[in-house]
């Protein structure tokens, strides 16, 4: 999938550069560190000696999937009026 969005950005560059333009950097860049800090947790669960410790690591761990999908249906909505642009078909075909 990384290969063809590279691939799809090297075709259609110009539609790519206007594309990248409506994404949301604020909401990718809280995403990112949900993301991380979510790993994070789960690392920690796994190196847990004490029962509480894992489980409270693994409920953390879980909140921050719950967050990260509520973020992204938070991107979503707001590419979602893309959706029939043939501008940015290419864009958003691969970057869902």
């Amino acid at each position: 999938m990384l290969l063809d969005f590279v691939v799809m950005s090297y075709l259609h560059t110009d539609d790519f550069s206007m594309a990248k333009l409506h994404l949301n950097s604020l909401l990718a860049s809280i995403n990112t560190l949900v993301l991380i800090t979510s790993g994070w947790f789960a690392a920690e669960a796994s190196r847990a000696r004490e029962d509480m410790l894992r489980r409270w690591s693994l409920a953390g761990s879980a909140a921050l999937g719950l967050v990260f999908a509520l973020v992204k249906l938070l991107e979503y909505q707001d590419e979602i009026r893309f959706l029939g642009d043939a501008t940015f078909n290419p864009f958003f075909d691969f970057t869902s």
